[in-house]
């Protein structure tokens, strides 16, 4: 359903700020995005990417969104030592005070945002500082231990950790994981490498957060309500996970697993997407997050990613779907009458749509009419496709489907049409003819017309809702940053199928058909 209302004052600063963040990267908009994500959220990221497609531009993009942060970056090497990462050990301290302490300032027990390069590479010794570093934000320095200003780790590399190398707990406690492919869009990268100078942005210091809003925001965040329809999804999700999604060249379904840890820190980042779009309501959108944060393997990152988008859109469609399966059963129930009413040699059988003495119309594929020559139709072999032409015509919301131009065409496109016994297939998808109401119908079951009149009315309405759901949440000045285009495009044509399922029942409520 529609989300709540939203802050916009808080939403609008945040794409404000993203967006300067972003000023000269190509293609790296939904990465800056769960990257401060993740940071608001305290939590840590993983990029896996080749050299050179830009990890660490990231890490250093985040730190804009922080007044007066600190960063700290590091190439690990399996050469590294604790001192080059936590800092050297005071000599002064040992040898004065038999106090084994480091000098932290300007490492990474100093820092807001932490890039670490190559992580994998890095030795035990380090490896075990960083799980507690990532888990409670504490350091132990000697005796004391140090609560750190950590917002965020940034970890990068070119591959996923070894198997059975002690790696597990350190890659489990890491929430987000993203792939950074090179560029895709050859505009994008032809204006990447003719560009002169290095790329650079200034974020004004009024969009930057400061330490005590970010203070005030943690607890404002846990207040964030997690409502049914959300549990039920991750309820969804988790079973999905539990059975298994198919991998690999072999396809085989092996359960993946998530740790409760990984379930709570999930939920409370969806709480963070929430709270930075200015709603107090976790909204199913956010759910698009939870592909990031549950796989694994190398295998497991596109098969998984897409399993969940697909079940966060069929949850976010499932309202509008139970609604259209609810009136599905009511006109089965009159059809079902007016069949045992009729009996079993009589036919009720309702007609096509005529428009101008010459066409019939294809329900769904415009907005306005979409038209066939009867004549042309009826020549069509059934189940044997025929190319066609595609053209808009002189009135408004009016296009013609033609297997031959006999009149000057505007626009034309190019489509294959195919004949069956639901109307015509263009290109791969079924559009019935439109039908119009069986007159003989009252004859036998005099509440039919009323009760089906009451389901087009409740049909259209619901569509009439899907379609203000998709021109608000799904608006592009109203999207949440953190849902990536590619989610959105997914979700959009999920509704758009159901609006499709519902014109089609619309059109056929007035078949009803005594003798099949």
């Amino acid at each position: 359903m529609p989300p709540k209302p939203q802050s916009n004052s808080r939403m609008n600063r945040i794409r404000k700020l993203l967006e300067q963040m972003g000023a000269g990267v190509y293609e790296r908009d939904h990465v800056l995005a769960l990257a401060l994500l993740s940071a608001v959220a305290g939590e840590s990221l993983f990029l896996l990417g080749l050299p050179g497609v830009g990890k660490s531009l990231v890490a250093r993009r985040l730190k804009l969104a922080f007044r007066d942060a600190r960063a700290f970056e590091y190439l690990m090497s399996r050469f590294s030592t604790p001192d080059e990462i936590f800092g050297p050990v005071s000599i002064s301290k040992l040898k004065d005070c038999d106090t084994y302490e480091r000098l932290t300032d300007g490492y990474l027990p100093s820092a807001d945002i932490v890039f670490l390069d190559e992580i994998w590479k890095a030795g035990p010794s380090i490896q075990n500082a960083l799980l507690t570093v990532l888990n409670e934000k504490l350091f132990r320095n000697g005796e004391h231990e140090m609560q750190l200003p950590l917002k965020g780790i940034i970890a990068a590399s070119n591959e996923l950790p070894a198997r059975d190398e002690g790696l597990e707990a350190l890659w489990d406690r890491i929430l987000l994981r993203l792939v950074v492919p090179p560029l895709e869009s050859e505009e994008a990268f032809a204006r990447m490498i003719t560009g002169t100078t290095a790329p650079t942005a200034e974020v004004e210091a009024t969009l930057r957060i400061t330490p005590t809003e970010y203070a005030s925001w943690q607890p404002a965040i846990d207040w964030v309500e997690v409502g049914g329809a959300i549990l039920a999804m991750i309820a969804r999700i988790r079973a999905l996970l539990k059975k298994g999604i198919p991998t690999g060249e072999a396809q085989e379904a092996a359960p993946i697993y998530v740790s409760d840890r990984r379930w709570k820190k999930i939920v409370r980042l969806l709480r963070t997407a929430a709270f930075l779009n200015g709603r107090e309501e976790v909204d199913p959108l956010d759910g698009f997050l939870i592909g990031a944060a549950v796989w694994n393997e190398a295998e497991q990152i596109e098969p998984c990613t897409a399993a969940i988008d697909r079940a966060v859109a069929a949850s976010i469609a499932e309202p509008f779907e139970r609604e259209f399966t609810q009136l599905g059963e009511r006109w089965q129930a009159v059809r079902a009458e007016a069949i045992r009413r009729a009996g079993r040699n009589r036919q009720f059988v309702s007609r096509y749509r005529i428009i101008d003495n010459r066409y019939y119309n294809l329900v769904g594929y415009a907005e306005g009419d979409a038209l066939i020559d009867i004549e042309e139709y009826n020549a069509l072999r059934p189940h044997v496709a025929a190319p066609a032409a595609l053209s808009e015509v002189a009135r408004a919301g009016e296009c013609i489907l033609s297997t031959a131009a006999v009149r000057p065409m505007t626009h034309t496109a190019s489509v294959s049409l195919t004949k069956n016994k639901e109307g015509i297939q263009i290109d791969g998808v079924t559009y019935p003819l439109e039908r119009v109401k069986d007159p003989e119908l009252h004859k036998i079951y005099p509440e039919a017309p009323q009760l089906l009149d009451a389901l087009d009315g409740a049909l259209r309405i619901l569509a009439d809702r899907i379609g203000v759901y998709s021109r608000t949440a799904l608006a592009p000045k109203l999207r949440s940053p953190f849902v990536s285009d590619a989610q959105y495009k997914l979700l959009k044509g999920e509704l758009a199928r159901l609006t499709l399922r519902i014109r089609r029942m619309r059109n056929s409520l007035y078949q009803i058909t005594a003798d099949e």
